[in-house]
């Protein structure tokens, strides 16, 4: 994990919760982590590690995530072991 990716988890643990979380800076941690990204239909992508799967939009037209969906792979990072 590289110095932007570190920084991104930090970001995305702080509270109160962020609202400026670039969505290419998230994709980038989970591909650091060694995450699987697959793209549905629309904005919808689902990430895979190790058998656990998080479902959630990609943030349009703006690349910045919403704070609901800062704190579900917030929740998601919890559940894998990832912390900063």
């Amino acid at each position: 994990m590289n110095k932007k990716q570190r920084k991104t988890l930090t970001d995305i643990y702080e509270k109160p919760t962020r609202c400026d979380v670039s969505w290419r800076n998230v994709e980038s941690l989970f591909k650091a982590i060694g995450s699987d990204i697959f793209e549905g239909e629309g904005s919808r992508v689902s990430v895979v590690f190790n058998k656990r799967v998080l479902n959630i939009h990609k943030p349009h037209p703006s690349g910045d995530m919403k704070k609901y969906a800062v704190e579900k792979i917030r929740d998601f990072l919890n559940i894998i072991g990832v912390k900063p």
